[in-house]
């Protein structure tokens, strides 16, 4: 039985040196912190659109609307869209070909 315990306590002395080692070890994170916002992430497939249309003052407008929840507009910022509802995607593909003015709901 001594011989036993003492192979025990020699393995909990192995896990203890561990996870010592493990603590001094420095945690480095690794990060482009330009990532985010250039949206590499996504893929290098996407095209960009930008620009305003600006219409007269006295004017009503019928524009289509995207809600989108937990979504934080920020004016000039780039939106990725990551559209997956063929209402969606239709809605979209039709605005490019047209005047390009949507409107989109945060909430």
């Amino acid at each position: 039985l001594a011989e036993s315990e003492e192979e025990d306590d020699n393995e909990m002395e192995v896990v203890e040196d561990q996870d010592s080692k493990e603590a001094e070890k420095p945690n480095i994170i690794n990060f482009d912190t330009s990532l985010p916002t250039s949206h590499v992430y996504l893929g290098s497939d996407m095209e960009e659109f930008h620009g305003r249309t600006v219409h007269d003052d006295d004017s009503c407008q019928v524009i289509p609307v995207l809600p989108h929840v937990m979504v934080m507009l920020i004016p000039g910022q780039t939106l990725p869209l990551q559209l997956f509802r063929p209402q969606e995607v239709s809605m979209v593909r039709n605005l490019i070909q047209k005047d390009r003015t949507f409107a989109v709901l945060a909430y």
